[in-house]
């Protein structure tokens, strides 16, 4: 049964509009996001499958947060909630014959673009753009360019012959010597794009920008496979769309002609200005679909929330158990110290084993290869054939790509020197002996290559991890300037309606109950007489950021924990295991490790739990640990020195300071003079 929850006129009427397309502008804190997964509700309440609403967004990171409000409430297996770039992708990939477009080597990415920019520099012939000593910027410059031209829909061709009607009017342009340099650097512009898509053409590549443009081109010149799409999805629903520039809207316009649209974002909110974002996306909106579009703005801000007018749980901090307050850095980001060369020594290296079932791709690995092949059982034929398509050197290129924003945020050399160090280490790895292939035979290279093409995420995480291991010399924590340290005080209070228990031992008065799992580790928690306090990180803000196939997201664990010994555990409930959650787990292992060398926000420690079971193990095993800190207290009456957490309970002992424990200032024998 699908009930919606008390929503205010605005949202409800945002919620249950029909029969035109619907604009809402929708602010900070406004509940955008729970009016998108109660409209699709609602419209799943009123006759739609999921299969017939498509769910578009900007950025992966919206994507799976409404899939992942989704699920929580219905079976969202058959609906299609994906960024625009990855609809797109699918739409050229099921439709090659009509298209005419071969992706079978994979998506272009930026990065990759600037490389190939930069060893073809000397042919692109310009007569009007100085390189000079800057040539990376300037190449980076006109690969701008070349997106902004792609997300405006404005061709190699359309922008010849825009040329060629400005240089006609002769006159006019001597009389304006800038406008007349700007229409000559243009020309130079030109070049590269011409050569871009003839490289892309012949390459049987595709970029991210020209991914909307074919697919827009395709529904333009095919109006049966438009037909099909116009028929599969009934209702069109885009988020982030502030964020979007004319191409998207134009496929937004092309998918959902009659008005079956509902488009949300904040007009005065847009963080992609980069990518071309329309400044007037609302407006042209409003105009494609002439005096037809609703328009609905959500007013109310719920960052501050009034108390609601009908029942429900008030979760907030109770400061009559302030004792129980636990407080963590705010980390922005660890920063790492590199020598100026980054070097690994095979010898050195764990060695790697991988599976000839194992599968975990890369994005761009996604693209070269489609669905999941199952080598076992491939023919002789298909496996030289899946060989064709994957040279081991592009192999080693994406790993090597993959790894450079795990580096080069702290690398303060050029990224194209690092690059070079990269692609040396990853193909002495790759053809080292250090891979091991189980149940396949050394000699079989076409079958030991493939899998090692299927494990590339596998293999980036094993040569990123060593290579910091090998070359860091320092970590360093880099704390956000505005808030450097959050505490469960911090929380501000917000309402559910959702299943809760009063807590005897942690600083926040309710705890909420997701699952059976979470709330069975609850109780575990409250009655351990191992743990002084804890806290569920709902609301909590306490987040660590990592990278998983070159993406930064944000990893929110389950459970703060204070134990007896004076360790703040950092606890995850986690059902089933993945390739990203053993990434969540290297960053918070890298978290933890970075606080205790820092040595100032007292001892900590992690782990997961697969079973709501092993709480109570886990509990004992981190009770039972003395964590290593890089942490010396000095006595100033006696100069007394500890430097470790037996020596500092023994001769100082233990304080609770805003949430963190630390070490007494005095030892226990002044103190005892003192006194």
């Amino acid at each position: 049964m699908i009930i919606l929850l008390q929503l205010n006129p605005d949202q409800l009427s945002a919620v249950e509009h029909k029969d035109s397309p619907l604009l809402v502008a929708a602010g900070p804190g406004s509940g955008k996001t729970r009016v998108i997964v109660e409209r699709i509700i609602y419209l799943l309440k009123n006759g739609l499958k999921p299969s017939e609403i498509l769910c578009l967004t900007f950025s992966e990171k919206a994507a799976q947060e409404m899939k992942e409000r989704l699920e929580k409430i219905i079976d969202v297996t058959d609906m299609q909630i994906s960024t625009f770039h990855s609809f797109c992708h699918d739409v050229l990939g099921d439709n090659v014959l009509d298209s005419g477009i071969g992706i079978g080597s994979g998506v272009m990415t930026r990065s990759s673009t600037l490389v190939w920019a930069l060893k073809n520099i000397d042919t692109f012939g310009f007569e009007h753009i100085e390189l000079g000593n800057n040539a990376v910027n300037v190449i980076e410059a006109l690969i701008d360019g070349i997106s902004t031209f792609k997300d405006e829909l404005i061709t190699p061709e359309e922008l010849s012959e825009y040329l060629n009607k400005k240089f006609k009017a002769e006159k006019t342009l001597v009389q304006d010597i800038e406008q007349y340099d700007y229409l000559q650097k243009l020309c130079d512009l030109h070049k590269i794009y011409v050569k871009h898509q003839d490289y892309l053409k012949k390459s049987r590549l595709i970029d991210f920008d020209e991914m909307i443009t074919s697919t827009i081109e395709l529904f333009r010149k095919k109006p049966n496979v438009l037909a099909r799409y116009h028929n599969k999805f009934k209702h069109v629903l885009v988020d982030e769309f502030q964020d979007n520039n004319y191409a998207q809207l134009e496929l937004i316009k092309i998918l959902s002609p009659s008005g079956n649209v509902t488009v949300v974002g904040d007009d005065d909110q847009s963080i992609y200005r980069f990518q071309g974002a329309f400044i007037a996306n609302f407006q042209h909106f409003i105009e494609s679909y002439k005096d037809k579009v609703k328009v609905i703005v959500l007013k109310q801000n719920y960052r501050s929330p009034p108390a609601p007018t009908l029942a429900q749980t008030r979760i907030q901090p109770d400061q009559e158990k302030i004792q129980y307050e636990i407080s963590w850095p705010n980390i922005d980001r660890i920063e790492r110290i590199f020598p100026s060369k980054i070097t690994l020594d095979i010898n050195d290296t764990k060695p790697l084993e991988l599976k000839s079932n194992d599968f975990s791709l890369t994005v761009d690995m996604s693209g070269v290869i489609s669905g999941k092949p199952v080598l076992e059982t491939m023919s002789e034929l298909d496996l030289v054939k899946l060989n064709a398509k994957i040279r081991i050197q592009w192999i080693i290129f994406q790993a090597a790509k993959q790894i450079l924003p795990e580096i080069k945020q702290d690398w303060k050399g050029s990224q194209e020197d690092l690059m070079m160090q990269l692609v040396k280490i990853v193909e002495d790895f790759i053809e080292s002996d250090k891979i091991t292939v189980l149940n396949v035979d050394e000699s079989d290279e076409i079958r030991r290559k493939l899998i090692i093409a299927f494990n590339l995420t596998k293999i980036v995480k094993h040569i990123a991890s060593e290579i910091k291991i090998s070359n860091t010399q320092e970590r360093r924590l880099v704390l956000n300037k505005e808030n450097p340290i959050k505490s469960t005080g911090n929380m501000q209070p917000w309402y559910t309606r959702k299943p809760n228990d009063p807590t005897l031992h942690s600083h926040i008065n309710f705890t909420v109950h997701d699952s059976r799992w979470e709330a069975a580790a609850t109780q575990e928690l409250e009655r351990n007489s191992q743990v002084e306090s804890w806290a569920k990180n709902d609301h909590l803000g306490f987040k660590i950021l990592y990278l998983f196939n070159g993406i930064l997201h944000e990893y929110w664990p389950d459970y703060l924990v204070r134990l007896k010994n004076g360790i703040t555990l950092v606890l995850e409930i986690k059902g089933e295991d993945s390739e990203q959650n053993r990434a969540k787990r290297e960053a918070i292992k890298e978290w933890v490790e970075a606080v205790n060398e820092d040595g100032k926000f007292g001892a900590w420690s992690w782990d997961v739990a697969f079973d709501p079971g092993e709480v109570r193990t886990i509990i004992k095993k981190h009770n039972e640990t003395i964590p290593s800190i890089n942490y010396i207290t000095k006595c100033p009456a006696c100069g007394k020195t500890a430097s470790s957490i037996q020596d500092i309970d023994k001769l100082f002992g233990f304080r609770n300071m805003s949430g963190f424990i630390r070490s007494q200032s005095w030892c226990r024998d002044c103190r005892k003079n003192k006194t």
